[in-house]
């Protein structure tokens, strides 16, 4: 995720797994914000992209959320859960969303989401037998179709 402030300097927030704060700088009233969801595992779909440019105070603290890519778990900050196998096969994740938030870190302080990319479906034997990954964005990443064993 990047901010961009007084004379487009720039600062990009890397995924952590926690929240990170940006206090905006004297002198900035406006900031543009890129910010992209992360993917989902292994199968699964890509994060959203969005820009905005949102009106800021000097001094104005504000909470990143940088989300996880998917894995065999839900990737950080709202990442659905991967679809379901039949036999011996692994789940794969959602990607969480990335957002920007103003005047609390509670979901409903959300002034910029990217959602993140749609779980993955079961893998067996690592066949290429996985149903689809699940819709990206929203607010949760969706789940991804199941698979079968071949």
């Amino acid at each position: 995720m990047q901010a961009f402030g007084v004379a487009r300097r720039s600062q990009t927030f890397a995924y952590t797994g926690n929240k990170q704060t940006f206090k905006a700088p004297k002198g900035v009233k406006q900031l543009v914000v890129s910010a992209t969801g992360a993917s989902g595992g292994k199968g699964g779909g890509k994060g959203a992209s969005v820009k905005a440019t949102i009106e800021v105070t000097p001094g104005d603290t504000l909470y990143v959320y940088v989300g996880g890519k998917g894995g065999r778990s839900p990737g950080y900050n709202g990442g659905g859960a991967g679809g379901g196998y039949t036999g011996h096969g692994h789940e794969w994740g959602g990607g969480g969303a990335s957002d920007l938030r103003e005047g609390g870190n509670a979901l409903s302080n959300r002034i910029v989401v990217a959602g993140g990319g749609g779980g993955g479906a079961g893998v067996v034997n690592d066949c290429n037998c996985a149903g689809s990954g699940g819709a990206g964005g929203g607010n949760v990443a969706g789940a991804g179709a199941n698979g079968n064993e071949g």
